[in-house]
C-alpha cells in the first residue's frame, strides 16, 4: 500500500464514525501503530484530520472546505461565474471566488479584469487568509481556535501585515460589522482588495466573492466597490440566507 494510499484510508476511516481511535485505525488497516500515528500526525498537520477527543479523530477543516466546495450545485456554480462577470462589468477589477482551507484562500474561479495593468492571480491558486481580502472574508467566520492557530504560524509580507492575533481579532470584529473584508496590500505591496462572504442556507460561510487591483485604482472607490462586491455575493448566497 502506498503511502497515499494509507493516509486515503485512514482519513475514510475517520469519515465514517463520528471520531475513531488510534487501536481502531490499527484494527481496521492492519498498519503498524508507528505508521498510524505518523499518518494522523502528518493529516492534522494539514488540517484533514482534528482531534475529536483525548485519543480520537475525527475530519478536519480542510475535509470540510473541499466538501463545500465539491457539493455546491450547478446553480451555485452558474450564480457565482455571473456575478463574477457582472463586479467585472462594473468595476473594471479582476474578481475571484474563494474558499477557505487551513489558513489559505483557494482560488476556485476568477475572471480577468479589463485593466492592462492588474494583480495576478490564477484558479486553483492560494493566499494566505489573513493577508487578502477574499481571505479575511473566510477566517473571520471560523473559530477562535482556527484564528488563533492561524495567526501563531503567520509571517509579515508587507508593512501593513496584521500578523498577530490582536490584529486579526480586531480585523475579525471590523469585517463582521462592516460586512466587507479590505486588504491594503498585506500581501503584496501595491495591491489592495475587497471581500464579501457567501451565506449558506445554515448561515455558515461557503466562499468569498472579491475585487483585486492597484492601490491607486481601488483606494479612491474603496466605499462604492465594497457596497457592489456585497450586493453580488448576496446574490450567490442561499435564497434562505439572504432573507434570514
Amino acid at each position: 500500500m502506498t503511502a497515499i494510499a494509507k493516509a486515503l484510508t485512514i482519513l475514510e476511516l475517520c469519515g465514517r464514525e463520528d471520531s475513531t481511535g488510534i487501536a481502531e485505525l490499527i484494527e481496521s488497516t492492519g498498519l503498524p501503530r508507528s505508521t498510524v500515528v505518523r499518518m494522523v500526525g502528518e493529516l492534522m498537520d494539514r488540517q484533514f484530520l482534528e482531534r475529536a477527543e483525548r485519543g480520537r479523530y475525527r475530519p478536519g477543516p480542510a475535509v470540510r472546505a473541499l466538501a463545500r466546495a465539491s457539493s455546491t450545485d450547478d446553480a451555485v456554480n452558474a450564480r457565482a461565474r455571473e456575478q463574477l462577470r457582472q463586479l467585472v462589468e462594473a468595476t473594471g477589477e479582476t474578481a475571484h471566488y474563494a474558499v477557505y482551507e487551513a489558513g489559505w484562500s483557494v482560488y476556485i474561479d476568477k475572471v480577468d479584469g479589463s485593466h492592462p495593468i492588474r494583480a495576478y492571480t490564477k484558479v486553483g491558486g492560494r493566499s494566505p487568509a489573513y493577508a487578502t481580502a477574499t481571505g479575511k472574508a473566510l477566517l473571520t467566520w471560523q473559530s477562535p481556535g482556527e484564528i488563533a492557530r492561524v495567526a501563531a504560524q503567520a509571517t509579515r509580507f508587507t508593512r501593513t501585515t496584521n500578523a498577530d492575533l490582536a490584529a486579526m481579532q480586531a480585523d475579525q470584529k471590523r469585517i463582521r460589522a462592516q460586512g466587507y473584508a479590505v486588504n491594503r496590500g498585506e500581501w503584496r505591496e501595491g495591491v489592495w482588495g475587497i471581500a464579501a462572504p457567501v451565506f449558506g442556507a445554515d448561515g455558515s460561510v461557503l466562499a468569498a466573492l472579491g475585487l483585486s487591483g492597484p492601490e491607486q485604482r481601488i483606494r479612491p472607490r474603496l466605499k462604492e466597490f465594497a457596497q457592489l462586491v456585497m450586493q453580488f455575493a448576496g446574490r450567490i448566497s442561499s435564497p434562505a440566507a439572504r432573507t434570514a
